[in-house]
């Protein structure tokens, strides 16, 4: 039986257009650098010969990917050595073990033979007073009794020295345990790992090289291997001149456009200003995050920041909407929130918006797009995300709303 295949549906696009007006506007415009808040200068921590590279420059790691491994030949040896110590002592512990209970069980049979002793004792004792035993008899019960109090105490001691060598050995064995993980950890160490997930900015080593650990020595040692930066959580650091720093607040919504990208817009906000100036630059450091980093965006590359401003009724509020058209939107039940689609190849890609101000033929978009995204301008009846599509030549654009 033929599977069902869903027709292909013609579709035109629609340029979302600069958000400006409805209010909006931008109140300054400020060029910065594009920092990762999260940049590791990855090193190692023991000292060796390179012999596996697994990066290069601009290569995307996980985090916990082996970056490079450290000759590990003599760390190797001194954990077999160390195991092996551990081993031992491990079986000293058990020796000593086996031998205070042997010591314990001797105290236990001289507890007996005291008791046993004691008791004939005290028999012959009457038997002496009233003449039915003779001396020697009694004598040596005496003697027996005595010997084996004496008996019973040398278990005793002979119990406690059990004791102590089993504390001894025990001892002995916590320390070869905690050398053994010591150099384990050493041989975990001679795979250099990423600390984070991120993007490799530099590397400085190649296979041959000589890593030397904080401390250590080497003509050629070099203990830093990579620099990676998360490339998930960046901003851009402002130096905002202090005539011009009153007009941005933190939490403000800006738009940051990358000098590599000059195609690419992202959308951001003021998360930092510096209660310090810079006397000697007259200005004042700012930090905007930047919102869903793009592949546009290059770690300490020159961004232009656009701080943007709305007026409302209720006062100022530090973000704008990007108006498109109605018949762009699937509007939800709720009419809070909706969905746009664009064109990957020939299929439709679904993107949630939520919904701010509407007119008779516009809505504004308040997230989920930005100004020069193409989207599906009709025909999204039943639409969804996966719809074969097939793009056609656009009819007049929707007019913009006047406000």
């Amino acid at each position: 039986m033929a599977a069902f295949s869903e027709p292909v549906r013609d579709v035109t696009l629609f340029v979302v257009p600069a958000t400006e007006g409805a209010g909006s506007r931008v109140v300054m415009v400020a060029n910065g650098k594009i920092v990762s808040d999260r940049q590791v200068n990855v090193a190692t921590k023991v000292s060796g010969q390179i012999v596996e590279l697994n990066v290069e420059q601009g290569d995307t790691v996980e985090q916990n990917h082996v970056l490079a491994r450290v000759e590990d030949v003599v760390y190797r040896a001194q954990r077999d050595e160390a195991a092996a110590v551990a081993a031992r002592r491990n079986l000293e512990v058990a020796h000593a073990g086996s031998e205070r209970a042997r010591a314990r069980a001797a105290i236990v049979q001289a507890r007996a033979d005291l008791e046993l002793e004691r008791r004939n004792y005290d028999r012959l004792e009457r038997l002496h007073a009233s003449d039915q035993a003779s001396d020697f008899e009694f004598d040596n019960a005496r003697n027996k009794a005595e010997s084996a109090a004496a008996a019973l105490d040398v278990a005793v001691a002979e119990e406690q020295a059990a004791a102590i060598a089993v504390n001894v050995n025990q001892a002995e064995a916590d320390a070869a345990g905690a050398g053994l993980r010591q150099l384990q950890q050493r041989l975990d160490d001679c795979a250099i790992r990423a600390p984070i997930p991120g993007v490799i900015l530099e590397r400085n080593a190649q296979v041959g090289d000589f890593l030397a650990a904080e401390g250590g020595r080497g003509a050629n040692a070099n203990a830093q291997l990579v620099k990676i930066a998360d490339m998930t959580l960046l901003r851009v650091e402002i130096d905002v001149s202090e005539r011009d720093v009153q007009r941005i607040y933190a939490g403000q919504a800006a738009r940051i456009t990358p000098d590599a990208a000059p195609g690419a817009g992202y959308d951001g906000a003021v998360m930092w200003i510096d209660p310090i100036g810079d006397y000697a630059k007259a200005t004042v450091q700012a930090k905007v995050r930047i919102h869903k980093p793009g592949a546009g965006l290059r770690v300490d590359g020159s961004a232009k920041v656009e701080f943007l401003d709305r007026a409302t009724d209720g006062g100022t509020v530090p973000a704008e909407g990007a108006w498109i058209p109605k018949s762009a939107v699937q509007a939800a039940a709720d009419g809070a929130s909706g969905t746009v689609y664009t064109v990957a190849g020939d299929r439709a890609v679904a993107t949630l918006i939520a919904i701010g101000a509407r007119t008779e033929q516009s809505v504004e978009a308040l997230s989920g797009v930005r100004p020069g995204m193409q989207l599906i301008g009709d025909h999204l009846e039943d639409m969804h995300d996966g719809t074969p599509v097939r793009v056609v030549p656009a009819g007049p654009a929707v007019a913009r709303p006047s406000r």
